[in-house]
């Protein structure tokens, strides 16, 4: 990697942050480990970013049989033809948005789609309300961090995103304990993500959800930062929380997993 192929595929994805919010995160997150690669056609770029599947705990948990995560981003089909004709053998799963990028991976390599995870941003229509029952803190306590690492979710990061001005913990308590929790955190510029959702099932149906995610909208929409809300494609009930709010689908990023062999 040169810092000059890092600096075009930045300026690149920054173009439109939404579409490219997923490269945008892990490129951050993987830059140091990434295989970076930039082309371009008729000044249509295309950007390819390979990362090591040991790098991402997430796949390396959902993917075991995989060796690269593969993320390309293109205006161009030349462009991506270009960048995608010097993939090294391996196996790879893709994560892509757009028929395009879509196409352009199918035509290199025989590839099936394993799933998709849908992306939200609020715009004029989203109810943005600040809940009075839901804590918005930059502090969280030893019991919040836990319920979100057994969702998966690293604490050690969290807590390091919310000293660094770059994070926020939202929660909902009744008696005597967490029974909702959420956070927001900075993914990229200025995209924050809410992630990390979860409600005690004795307490699930009472609207608490839909609160937390409401009061992380109205403090992101005081940050004048854009808001992203990702759910995966077979969670009915996110998705329904999600439309209710009146949060816009933006985009779309499809798992394909393939092989590349060698002499191909």
């Amino acid at each position: 990697m040169t810092a000059a192929t890092l600096d075009a595929i930045q300026a690149y994805l920054r173009r439109d942050p939404l579409r490219h919010v997923v490269l945008e995160k892990l490129l951050r997150a993987y830059a140091p480990v990434a295989d970076l690669r930039y082309a371009e056609v008729e000044r249509q770029p295309a950007a390819l970013i390979l990362i090591p599947q040991a790098a991402s705990p997430w796949d390396s948990i959902h993917y075991p049989e995989i060796d690269t995560i593969a993320l390309l981003a293109a205006d161009h089909a030349r462009a991506a033809d270009q960048l995608l004709a010097g993939l090294p053998a391996a196996r790879y799963v893709f994560k892509i948005a757009g028929m395009l990028a879509q196409e352009a991976v199918l035509r290199r390599l025989p590839a099936r789609r394993t799933t998709a995870f849908i992306s939200y941003t609020a715009d004029q229509q989203t109810r943005a309300v600040l809940h009075p029952h839901v804590l918005v803190t930059s502090e969280p306590g030893a019991a919040l961090l836990a319920l979100f690492a057994e969702q998966g979710h690293a604490p050690a990061d969290l807590w390091q995103a919310c000293q660094a001005g770059i994070g926020l913990v939202l929660s909902v308590t009744a008696d005597g304990m967490v029974v909702a929790c959420c956070f927001v955190q900075a993914i990229g510029g200025q995209i924050w993500e809410i992630g990390g959702l979860f409600t005690q099932p004795s307490y699930r149906r009472r609207g608490l959800a839909s609160a937390l995610v409401e009061t992380a909208l109205h403090v992101l929409a005081q940050r004048d930062v854009l808001a992203r809300y990702q759910v995966h494609e077979q969670n009915l009930a996110s998705r329904q929380l999600a439309e209710a709010i009146g949060l816009r689908q933006f985009v779309i990023v499809e798992h394909w997993v393939g092989a590349v062999r060698s002499g191909h």
